[in-house]
């Protein structure tokens, strides 16, 4: 298998539980908060080191509380990043009773590209990229389009949640290059027009389930929880990326979500189970039943 190169964030995630998401300059009532280390590059490191998949993080960790408490983190965890000199930031994301969030960022080097460490990679070694949307900054758009289109791997790109503001032209550019997009469900109304600019299918992640967008008509995968949705589309691409039909891809990036309690365990026995469920997807065995239901539109 070839690797997978990743760009995206390592970042400190601070989330706060709120009665109710603030709707302007408006004092905010916290009652839980909690704090880790998330974002697209952590999880798909975290992913791939524990099922022993080779990749490489175009990702970097700065200096400061956050920088220090992070490395130590990938340290413990056997994961490789660039260090740089400059501070870590954070990301802040308000969470009310009903699920729904607002979020805004602390900027830091985690959202840097490294643009000049491409040219001490052997594309050859490469079989896909994996783009999170968090990376296209105003700092850094042009160098990862220009990027993208030179090193000429399938892409599948991530429109987090944080990535809806991103400029039209931007999105567009990157649309240009024929990702396979995964996408959160506030933007769905765009899903079926991303496919028609795309050419590819789009995977839809809800809060009730993953909607496909394939060649045939749309499928919802029905499921109860509120996926992680860095570690959904790691799964999902390193499912791809072995030679899995995408349903089965999603079926299987689903189950990661699931058994991993949204990547909070990522324990041996963990790590073997899915490693069985994989080999069992690569013999045919159909676990989407388990889990998939066909809907309408």
């Amino acid at each position: 298998m070839k690797k997978i190169l990743v760009i995206g964030s390592i970042r400190k995630e601070i989330l706060s539980h709120v009665s109710s998401l603030p709707k302007g300059n408006e004092d905010i009532e916290s009652f839980d908060v909690e704090e880790k280390i998330g974002g697209g590059a952590y999880y798909t490191g975290l992913l791939m080191e524990k099922m022993k998949f080779p990749y490489t993080l175009l990702a970097c960790v700065g200096t400061g509380a956050n920088g220090e408490e992070i490395r130590e983190k990938l340290d413990e965890e056997g994961i490789i990043c660039f260090e740089s000199e400059d501070i870590h930031g954070s990301f802040y994301q308000l969470i009310d009773p009903q699920g729904n969030t607002g979020s805004f960022v602390v900027d830091g080097c985690e959202y840097d590209f490294l643009m000049d460490e491409l040219q001490y990679l052997d594309m050859d070694e490469y079989g896909s990229l994996i783009l999170f949307s968090e990376m296209l900054n105003e700092d850094t758009a042009d160098d990862i389009l220009y990027a993208l289109e030179e090193m000429q791997l399938p892409v599948y790109f991530v429109l987090n949640e944080d990535g809806y503001e991103l400029d039209p032209v931007i999105r567009n550019a990157i649309y240009a290059l024929e990702p396979v997009v995964i996408m959160h469900e506030n933007d769905h109304i765009y899903a079926s027009s991303i496919k028609e600019k795309t050419n590819q299918d789009v995977i839809l992640v809800k809060k009730d389930g993953i909607g496909y967008y394939g060649k045939e008509e749309f499928e919802a995968f029905p499921y109860e929880n509120n996926c992680n949705m860095d570690l959904f589309a790691a799964s999902f691409v390193l499912g791809c990326s072995i030679g899995l039909q995408m349903k089965d891809a999603v079926a299987f990036a689903i189950l990661t979500d699931k058994e991993t309690k949204q990547g909070e365990r990522t324990d041996t026995f963990t790590m073997d189970l899915l490693r069985n469920k994989l080999a069992d997807f690569i013999k045919g065995k159909d676990y989407g039943k388990e889990i998939r239901t066909a809907m309408d539109v």
